[in-house]
């Protein structure tokens, strides 16, 4: 696979240490993407509006738009399509992250994708 040079909006992500082949290609969302997303889920953060449905209902999407594919996901050993539903049960499942905290597979991969941001910025 071609690396992707710095500042380049994909990245695969490897969330697991003990499972390198298992990675999910996220896509940053631009400011445009995210402030349509919040329109239309009528959500402002920091408002008195801005309840966990409409809270929830702005991750969902923002996850389903960001995540454009992944390897190494499998359930009842056949590999797990990348599907919108699919994506969202990275909400549901409950992993560890390195400092021993618990998350879910998404806050993880989120994590290692800032990460990798930052990391950029400084070289």
């Amino acid at each position: 696979m071609e690396l992707l040079k710095p500042n380049y909006s994909s990245r695969w992500v490897f969330p697991f240490p003990d499972e390198p082949e298992t990675g999910v290609l996220v896509r940053k969302l631009t400011d445009a993407e995210v402030n349509r997303i919040y329109d239309r889920n009528k959500y402002i953060p920091g408002s008195p509006k801005a309840t966990v449905a409409k809270a929830s209902a702005v991750l969902q999407e923002m996850i389903c738009a960001s995540v454009e594919d992944w390897k190494g996901f499998t359930q009842d050993g056949q590999p797990l399509p990348c599907t919108n539903e699919n994506k969202l049960l990275m909400l549901e499942r409950s992993v560890t992250d390195d400092e021993g905290d618990k998350t879910t597979i998404w806050g993880l991969v989120n994590q290692k994708f800032a990460k990798l941001q930052e990391d950029d910025l400084k070289n």
